[in-house]
């Protein structure tokens, strides 16, 4: 798993994906927690699903991924 450079850890938790994604289709990596996978979404995912969501702070977001882990997207 790809930390931020300042070591923060943020924990996003998802509720519902919408009619956009697919949970077969979200992006992950498996990181290990105590000796068990736990499939994590990646940066680039977490901002393709929050680009483009009504809620302002989804947005905020979104440019934060952006530019924390330097993402080429388009």
């Amino acid at each position: 798993m790809t930390c931020p450079p300042d070591g923060e850890l943020v924990i996003d938790l998802v509720g519902r994906l919408g009619d956009a994604f697919a949970f077969e289709d979200v992006e992950a990596e498996l990181i290990d927690v105590d000796g068990t996978a736990v499939p994590v979404a990646t940066p680039r995912m977490l901002f393709r699903m929050k680009r483009d969501t009504i809620r302002p702070q989804d947005r905020a977001d979104a440019e934060m991924l952006r530019e924390r882990f330097s993402l080429d997207v388009d």
